[in-house]
């Protein structure tokens, strides 16, 4: 647009005709206009950010961690540059429990962002009430509450996906209600495998008045799981699965989804500690290893494994990525990342990542062995 303004300031209009000036004031006026909305559009994005900033602490920390008794829970929120209405949070309930939130509204931007800021208000103000708040029942009536209070608001086209859950190590339960998340996945210790938890499934919250689901369906249902020690629970919103890229093969083109199959093999490794390549997708270039036989702690290391091989799907990164908590375990997952490299060939040069870096956030509980 720059060279456009400077092509046109550049030209002689005094013998060019009526027609081509009038055409010439008509492109510095839209020049003028896209300047406004991309300055507007700065502005809308400074705002929803100090929105998430004062609702949300977890902008300033992308991987959290903490543990109380016999459960240990971590949550990532993977950075990007687009606004998103996410949401997690893991609250100790005490008795022996914790209590958490994965939410993901609609679209993106500062609407996005103020949705999430509101969900997170009711579940601060729900939990806060102390444990009685956080029964099995307590979580199905903050679920309806939640729903309701959004479709009163009437926020026009939007909704929030939403797990909520109470993981109890006394019991060895952990017990999930979701209004339309991505199911999670639960990793057994006594089996060494990994399964999908099927939920009772409901519409995303702010779709429809809590009367109607009821009556249309069986509402927001709990679903209780068995949680034995060692077993380590795992959530992701949908950003992580529907991650997407552009792969380049003999001229042609196509649109990779990372997919939630994706998730099983990463989860498998990580908890055998084995090794697992990494297909850059690159003409002649070497796979990726990672060797997660010095992973220590399942919760973190799960979390920041799973945005690890998102990154080099997304990304084909041949260097270490700029985010910190990602960066660290890939160095030292990966001595080959952290190690100087050599130049790259000019047909193996890596495409520029994307603008809109995919944001999307996990969590990770284990029950911790005594």
């Amino acid at each position: 647009m720059r060279l456009f303004e400077e092509f046109i300031d550049n030209e002689d209009f005094a013998s060019i005709p009526r027609r081509k000036r009038a055409l010439r004031e008509r492109a510095l006026a839209f020049a003028g206009e896209l300047g406004y909305w991309r300055q507007r559009n700065r502005a809308d994005h400074a705002l929803g950010s100090d929105v998430q900033r004062c609702m949300m602490s977890l902008e300033r920390d992308a991987l959290r961690r903490s543990e109380s008794g016999r459960l240990a829970w971590a949550h990532y929120l993977s950075p990007g540059s687009v606004l998103s209405g996410l949401h997690a949070k893991i609250v100790e309930a005490g008795d022996g429990r914790c209590v958490f939130i994965l939410s993901e509204g609609s679209g993106s931007g500062p609407a996005a962002a103020i949705l999430s800021g509101y969900v997170a208000g009711i579940f601060d103000y729900h939990v806060a009430n102390g444990a009685g708040q956080t029964t099995d029942a307590a979580i199905v009536a903050l679920i309806e509450k939640t729903n309701d209070l959004i479709e009163q608001k009437s926020f026009a086209g939007r909704f929030v996906s939403i797990l909520v859950g109470i993981a109890d190590s006394n019991k060895e339960t952990i017990t999930l209600v979701t209004a339309g998340s991505n199911f999670p996945f639960l990793w057994r210790a006594g089996q060494d495998s990994a399964e999908v938890l099927r939920l009772t499934d409901a519409p995303a919250a702010g779709s429809f008045p809590t009367e109607m689901i009821a009556s249309r369906s069986n509402g927001f249902i709990t679903s209780t799981f068995q949680f034995l020690q060692g077993d380590v629970f795992i959530a992701a919103s949908d950003g992580l699965s529907s991650s997407r890229k552009i792969a380049t093969d003999d001229d042609q083109s196509e649109v990779q989804e990372f997919g939630g199959k994706q998730i099983r093999p990463i989860l498998r490794a990580v908890m055998r500690r084995e090794r697992m390549a990494l297909d850059l997708g690159l003409p002649g270039a070497r796979k990726l290893e990672l060797d997660f036989s010095s992973a220590t702690d399942p919760v973190t290391d799960v979390l920041l494994a799973l945005a690890s091989v998102e990154t080099v799907f997304r990304e084909n990164v041949y260097s270490l990525p700029a985010d910190p908590a990602v960066a660290s375990f890939l160095s030292r997952m990966c001595p080959f990342l952290a190690a100087p490299q050599e130049p790259v060939q000019p047909e193996q040069r890596l495409p520029e990542p994307p603008r809109d870096r995919a944001k999307y956030a996990t969590v990770a509980i284990q029950a911790v062995r005594r």
